[in-house]
């Protein structure tokens, strides 16, 4: 019989062939295959299609808890968190579903599989405070990659754009008008059902003296290599040392707390929660945030508030305080 990996490389190599696909993605794909591999060595048995039901699919999520660093042999590191689990079981999902479409064998979905909320994470965003030290940092850089990554980092704090939207700038996608540029770039997340498109003004000397001086395109290395670049340069020039809590959450509840920097931690997708935090702080609305974000559900847009929660706070108490100030002075008079 056809083993359950051999009918899962097929459908690998019908995913591969998609000209949308995103190497995200395509990473999820082979992640989820290594977590396959990695189980039926651990098992130390093949599986095929009529070993799935919800025992097999509980079996996975147990040996997705399982630390394989220690242990010989394996592609995978194990240990994953819920977040990252329920990354695997989607794609399994898209794998049962394809089988079905194939007329290979047909899965009840909504059976076989517990449901698994995604958690929300402790995210980190730049403030402005922090984008203008970033600034008067830049002349010290040194390296034409390392200028490039960090160069790219403030212009990104500006658009927000995601790593692939933001290494695939073209000159293309920049509007001229006379105070500067406006960045009109379609957004893919993932596949072109989810295309989108983000308009933003660039009109600050900086950023339109940094994109005209790359000609309109960053030469970015591969994701993980940009971001350790830029932690690199953070750490060397003592940016965005406030400490933070980072915590893992796994299933079960577990939850792993580590105390790190803020430069641990801070990546290029960190730029697109800035960018939306900032414009929100700065009073946009949401139709305006929307409009540079390329956000099209303003549900999801209105996550990135809860980012803001502090300062928010602070501006409205402060508002309140002011007005109750002026209320004050004029009754004395």
């Amino acid at each position: 019989m056809t083993g359950l990996l051999e009918y899962y490389d097929q459908f690998f190599e019908t995913k591969k062939t998609n000209p949308f696909l995103k190497p995200i993605s395509l990473k999820n794909y082979q992640s989820f295959k290594n977590f396959l591999t990695d189980f039926q060595k651990y098992e130390k048995q093949t599986y095929f299609l009529l070993n799935v039901d919800k025992k097999f699919i509980n079996l996975m999520i147990s040996f997705s808890q399982i630390d394989l660093r220690n242990l010989k042999g394996y592609v995978s590191k194990g240990h994953l968190q819920q977040n990252t689990l329920k990354k695997r079981l989607d794609v399994f999902k898209e794998f049962l579903i394809w089988l079905g479409d194939e007329n290979i064998a047909t899965f009840n979905i909504h059976s076989l599989f517990p449901k698994i909320e995604k958690t929300n994470k402790e995210v980190v965003y730049i403030t402005k405070d922090e984008i203008q030290k970033l600034i008067e940092t830049r002349h010290k850089i040194e390296g034409d990659y390392n200028k490039l990554a960090f160069d790219s980092f403030i212009f990104n704090c500006e658009c927000g754009l995601r790593y692939e939207d933001l290494s695939h700038l073209s000159k293309s996608d920049f509007i001229k008008i006379p105070d500067g540029y406006v960045l009109t770039k379609e957004l893919h997340k993932h596949t072109e059902r989810f295309a989108s498109e983000s308009q933003i003004p660039i009109v600050h000397p900086l950023l339109l003296e940094i994109i005209e001086n790359y000609n309109f395109h960053f030469e970015l290395k591969m994701n993980s290599f940009y971001n350790r670049t830029l932690r690199n340069l953070f750490k060397k020039h003592d940016l965005f040392t406030e400490p933070l809590t980072n915590k893992r959450k796994y299933i079960k509840g577990i939850v792993e707390v580590d105390d790190v920097l803020k430069n641990d931690v801070i990546t290029c997708h960190s730029c697109r929660r800035s960018m939306i935090t900032n414009a929100f702080l700065e009073g946009y609305n949401d139709a305006q945030v929307m409009q540079m974000s390329g956000h099209r559900n303003l549900r999801t847009l209105q996550k990135y508030t809860n980012f803001a929660n502090d300062e928010l706070l602070k501006k409205n108490l402060d508002q309140k305080l002011r007005k109750l100030k002026k209320v004050r002075v004029k009754n004395k008079n």
